[in-house]
């Protein structure tokens, strides 16, 4: 080989592998910064002898220092708002919560006549796997359940989702909590 190309090809080498490295590092800060978002249909009645269901659309916003559920009509809202325009909200504030990454202290966010409040409330839930599986929206799901907040909770979790959050005040699973219902049938999170 030419003594000539030897030390220019050796510094491209050395050049490229430092781009590799430089780029591998900058990929893995992009990926686990990463916010995950799954929109989750919240089912519940007003009145436990009713059989009326409302229906709202939900949030569970997975970031790497917190989580948060929330209403999706807050999430749309907010996107308007970033683009600059002019917002009026028609719709109460409630069921907002937010928790620190492995935490069971969630913050409490609810709307009451105009006015705004925030309380914290330890949130520990206590789980028993059982080995019963299903299907559910093409995965393979388990399902668990707790004594919780005065009723009984089925709970659906996919350990192929290797994150043990789930909808409002509940996680600890080893997967994502796809689906919870109430043994009464009063609230359902799909």
């Amino acid at each position: 080989m030419n003594n000539f190309l030897y030390p220019f090809l050796l510094n491209f080498i050395i050049m490229f592998k430092n781009l590799l490295i430089l780029f591998f590092f900058v990929f893995l800060a992009f990926i686990k910064s990463q916010t995950y978002r799954v929109i989750y249909d919240f089912k519940y009645k007003r009145d436990s002898l009713s059989e009326i269901t409302n229906t709202s659309k939900m949030v569970l916003q997975i970031g790497e220092k917190n989580t948060k559920f929330y209403y999706h009509s807050l999430l749309k809202a907010d996107s308007i708002y970033k683009s600059g325009s002019t917002i009026s909200l028609s719709f109460p504030l409630n069921q907002i919560i937010k928790r620190e990454k492995n935490s069971y202290i969630n913050e409490n966010y609810f709307s009451l006549k105009n006015n705004y409040f925030v309380y914290f409330s330890s949130d520990n839930i206590q789980w028993k796997i059982t080995k019963l599986t299903k299907e559910l929206n093409g995965y393979k799901v388990q399902q668990a359940e707790t004594n919780w907040g005065g009723r009984i909770w089925i709970a659906w979790f996919c350990k192929d989702i290797p994150i043990n959050e789930g909808p409002y005040k509940f996680k600890g699973l080893p997967g994502l909590i796809m689906e919870i219902e109430d043994t009464k049938k009063i609230l359902n999170i799909l």
